[in-house]
């Protein structure tokens, strides 16, 4: 997807498609009460969940996978 040989043919008839960069950020906040996501540039204000000192940066610039799992019932959230 990324590379210059990359065959994107089926969604373009455009020589030399390629993705040069993917950029995505969301944020998640998970209290006692549930949790609450919000991905940037939404409708929402999301300022003062990027300048809290509350919260850590999570950079992930190669590929990575994520889960939450419920330790009781050993399921996957």
């Amino acid at each position: 997807l990324f590379s210059p040989s990359a065959n994107l043919s089926g969604i373009s008839s455009a020589e030399s498609l390629r993705v040069s960069e993917a950029i995505h950020e969301a944020y998640m906040e998970v209290t006692e009460e549930g949790s609450s996501t919000e991905e940037a540039g939404s409708a929402d204000d999301t300022e003062d969940i990027q300048h809290s000192s509350e919260f850590e940066e999570f950079r992930a610039d190669h590929p990575f996978l994520f889960l939450v799992k419920h330790n009781p019932s050993n399921l996957i959230l």
